[in-house]
């Protein structure tokens, strides 16, 4: 679960980025929502001990830095731009 939250978060984290482009904030809908499946396999990667601790904590940094990004954005696209 661990390293899916990673990889999850990472997908997220490069369509926020382009989502960035002007006229493709609509990706951001599509963005928060990978990022929040990445917080919810990042928390039970968290709570299943194993050897992948660090991917589901880096999976986590990762949603939020997704959501800090993004939903400042969808906020100044007013949701569609």
């Amino acid at each position: 679960m661990a390293i899916a939250s990673f990889v999850v978060s990472l997908i997220a984290l490069i369509g926020t980025l382009v989502a960035l482009i002007p006229l493709l904030g609509w990706v951001n809908w599509i963005t928060l929502g990978l990022a929040a499946i990445g917080i919810i396999l990042g928390i039970i990667g968290l709570l299943v001990s194993g050897r992948s601790r660090g991917f589901a904590v880096a999976g986590l940094v990762l949603s939020g830095i997704t959501f800090c990004i993004g939903v400042p954005r969808l906020i100044a696209g007013l949701g569609v731009l």
